[in-house]
Protein backbone atom coordinates (compact mmCIF):
# COMPACT_ATOMS: atom_id res chain seq x y z
CA UNK A 1 0.00 0.00 0.00
CA UNK A 2 1.68 3.25 -0.89
CA UNK A 3 1.42 6.29 1.84
CA UNK A 4 1.63 9.75 0.36
CA UNK A 5 2.97 11.79 2.79
CA UNK A 6 4.25 15.30 3.21
CA UNK A 7 7.73 15.58 5.55
CA UNK A 8 9.41 18.28 6.54
CA UNK A 9 12.95 17.85 5.75
CA UNK A 10 14.68 18.16 8.74
CA UNK A 11 16.73 15.57 8.59
CA UNK A 12 18.51 17.07 5.54
CA UNK A 13 19.98 20.33 7.17
CA UNK A 14 23.24 19.78 6.12
CA UNK A 15 21.99 21.09 2.64
CA UNK A 16 20.30 24.17 4.00
CA UNK A 17 23.22 26.05 1.67
CA UNK A 18 22.46 24.21 -1.26
CA UNK A 19 19.89 22.85 -3.56
CA UNK A 20 18.08 19.73 -2.28
CA UNK A 21 17.82 17.68 -4.86
CA UNK A 22 15.43 13.89 -4.80
CA UNK A 23 18.42 11.82 -4.46
CA UNK A 24 19.10 13.45 -1.54
CA UNK A 25 15.26 14.04 0.07
CA UNK A 26 14.96 10.22 -0.74
CA UNK A 27 18.03 9.29 0.81
CA UNK A 28 17.64 11.41 4.05
CA UNK A 29 13.83 10.29 4.40
CA UNK A 30 14.70 6.76 3.98
CA UNK A 31 17.64 6.90 6.45
CA UNK A 32 15.15 8.32 9.30
CA UNK A 33 12.24 6.12 8.68
CA UNK A 34 14.72 2.70 7.96
CA UNK A 35 13.83 2.40 4.68
CA UNK A 36 15.72 1.00 1.19
CA UNK A 37 16.00 4.82 -0.87
CA UNK A 38 14.44 2.92 -3.40
CA UNK A 39 10.81 2.60 -1.34
CA UNK A 40 10.61 6.63 -1.63
CA UNK A 41 9.51 8.44 -4.20
CA UNK A 42 9.60 12.03 -4.16
CA UNK A 43 7.14 13.92 -5.80
CA UNK A 44 7.54 17.60 -4.63
CA UNK A 45 10.37 19.51 -3.22
CA UNK A 46 9.71 23.16 -2.40
CA UNK A 47 12.19 25.49 -1.11
CA UNK A 48 11.34 27.22 2.45
CA UNK A 49 12.21 29.77 4.65
CA UNK A 50 13.57 27.30 7.43
CA UNK A 51 13.84 24.21 5.46
CA UNK A 52 12.22 22.38 2.56
CA UNK A 53 8.89 20.85 1.92
CA UNK A 54 8.75 17.28 1.19
CA UNK A 55 6.15 15.70 -0.50
CA UNK A 56 7.19 11.81 -1.02
CA UNK A 57 5.06 8.71 -1.36
CA UNK A 58 6.06 5.44 0.40
CA UNK A 59 5.86 2.06 -0.03
CA UNK A 60 4.48 0.58 3.26
CA UNK A 61 2.53 -2.58 4.07
CA UNK A 62 -0.13 -2.43 7.14
CA UNK A 63 -1.48 -5.44 8.69
CA UNK A 64 -5.50 -5.58 9.93
CA UNK A 65 -6.84 -7.24 11.99
CA UNK A 66 -10.89 -7.25 12.91
CA UNK A 67 -11.98 -7.11 16.43
CA UNK A 68 -15.74 -6.61 17.15
CA UNK A 69 -17.10 -6.37 13.58
CA UNK A 70 -13.96 -3.32 13.58
CA UNK A 71 -11.45 -3.32 11.43
CA UNK A 72 -8.12 -1.86 13.00
CA UNK A 73 -4.45 -1.59 11.85
CA UNK A 74 -2.39 -3.68 14.24
CA UNK A 75 1.19 -3.56 12.60
CA UNK A 76 3.00 -2.20 9.44
CA UNK A 77 5.80 -3.63 8.19
CA UNK A 78 8.77 -1.40 6.37
CA UNK A 79 10.99 -2.25 3.59
CA UNK A 80 13.17 -4.54 5.80
CA UNK A 81 10.11 -7.07 5.81
CA UNK A 82 9.68 -7.12 9.87
CA UNK A 83 7.12 -6.16 11.50
CA UNK A 84 6.44 -3.28 13.88
CA UNK A 85 2.97 -3.21 15.82
CA UNK A 86 1.57 0.23 15.34
CA UNK A 87 1.10 0.08 19.32
CA UNK A 88 4.72 0.29 20.14
CA UNK A 89 4.65 3.19 17.49
CA UNK A 90 2.31 4.95 19.07
CA UNK A 91 3.28 4.68 22.84
CA UNK A 92 6.89 5.88 21.68
CA UNK A 93 5.33 8.93 19.99
CA UNK A 94 3.00 9.81 22.85
CA UNK A 95 6.19 9.11 25.13
CA UNK A 96 7.97 11.77 23.37
CA UNK A 97 5.20 14.31 23.19
CA UNK A 98 5.43 14.10 26.51
CA UNK A 99 9.37 14.66 27.04
CA UNK A 100 9.32 17.60 24.72
CA UNK A 101 6.24 18.96 26.30
CA UNK A 102 7.96 18.32 29.93
CA UNK A 103 11.09 20.35 27.76
CA UNK A 104 9.04 23.64 27.02
CA UNK A 105 7.54 24.16 30.58
CA UNK A 106 11.33 24.19 31.55
CA UNK A 107 11.86 26.63 28.98
CA UNK A 108 9.02 28.90 29.99
CA UNK A 109 10.00 28.09 33.71
CA UNK A 110 13.26 29.13 33.10
CA UNK A 111 11.79 32.74 31.93
CA UNK A 112 9.72 32.83 34.50
CA UNK A 113 12.64 32.87 37.18
CA UNK A 114 14.72 35.48 35.02
CA UNK A 115 11.63 37.90 34.88
CA UNK A 116 10.64 37.65 38.52
CA UNK A 117 14.47 38.23 39.04
CA UNK A 118 14.09 41.36 36.92
CA UNK A 119 11.09 42.44 38.41
CA UNK A 120 10.76 41.10 41.38
CA UNK A 121 7.90 39.22 41.48
CA UNK A 122 6.27 36.63 38.12
CA UNK A 123 4.29 38.39 35.68
CA UNK A 124 -0.06 39.04 35.78
CA UNK A 125 -1.73 36.76 32.93
CA UNK A 126 -5.08 35.35 32.09
CA UNK A 127 -3.64 32.77 29.53
CA UNK A 128 -0.39 31.84 27.83
CA UNK A 129 -0.22 34.41 25.09
CA UNK A 130 -0.51 36.85 27.75
CA UNK A 131 2.20 35.44 29.34
CA UNK A 132 4.81 34.44 26.48
CA UNK A 133 3.95 38.25 25.58
CA UNK A 134 5.66 39.62 28.94
CA UNK A 135 8.42 36.97 28.21
CA UNK A 136 9.60 37.41 24.93
CA UNK A 137 12.81 39.37 26.15
CA UNK A 138 13.70 35.96 28.33
CA UNK A 139 12.81 33.54 25.41
CA UNK A 140 14.34 32.24 22.51
CA UNK A 141 11.58 30.53 20.71
CA UNK A 142 7.60 30.86 22.39
CA UNK A 143 6.05 27.87 23.52
CA UNK A 144 2.31 28.57 23.63
CA UNK A 145 0.84 24.95 23.12
CA UNK A 146 2.01 21.71 24.33
CA UNK A 147 2.83 18.51 21.76
CA UNK A 148 -0.47 18.17 21.22
CA UNK A 149 -1.25 21.58 19.40
CA UNK A 150 -3.43 22.68 22.59
CA UNK A 151 -2.59 25.70 24.77
CA UNK A 152 -0.83 25.26 27.69
CA UNK A 153 -2.06 26.68 31.23
CA UNK A 154 -0.60 29.16 33.15
CA UNK A 155 -1.86 29.79 36.89
CA UNK A 156 -0.08 32.68 39.20
CA UNK A 157 -0.50 31.53 42.84
CA UNK A 158 0.18 33.03 46.19
CA UNK A 159 3.79 31.97 45.96
CA UNK A 160 4.43 30.80 43.03
CA UNK A 161 3.05 29.62 39.91
CA UNK A 162 1.53 26.52 37.84
CA UNK A 163 2.72 26.03 33.91
CA UNK A 164 0.54 23.19 32.74
CA UNK A 165 -0.35 20.42 29.81
CA UNK A 166 -3.80 18.60 30.28
CA UNK A 167 -1.43 16.04 28.59
CA UNK A 168 -2.54 13.24 26.28
CA UNK A 169 -5.96 13.51 26.83
CA UNK A 170 -6.21 16.75 26.94
CA UNK A 171 -8.19 17.21 30.06
CA UNK A 172 -7.37 19.12 33.26
CA UNK A 173 -7.17 17.54 36.59
CA UNK A 174 -6.42 13.80 35.09
CA UNK A 175 -3.39 11.72 36.17
CA UNK A 176 -1.59 12.42 32.67
CA UNK A 177 -1.62 16.04 33.17
CA UNK A 178 2.02 17.55 32.86
CA UNK A 179 2.77 20.29 35.13
CA UNK A 180 5.31 22.52 37.32
CA UNK A 181 4.23 24.39 40.02
CA UNK A 182 7.06 26.65 42.20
Amino acid sequence: MKVLLTLIALAVAAYAYSDLGARQARTAIAAILGLEPTSVKIKKIIPGYSGQLVEAELAVTFRLNEQAGKWQVAEVRLQDGSWEELELISTAIQNEKIRRTEHRLEVLCKALESYRKEHGYYPRATNITELTDRLTKFLDRLYQNDLWQRPLSYTRTATGYQIASAGPDGKYGTNDDIKVER
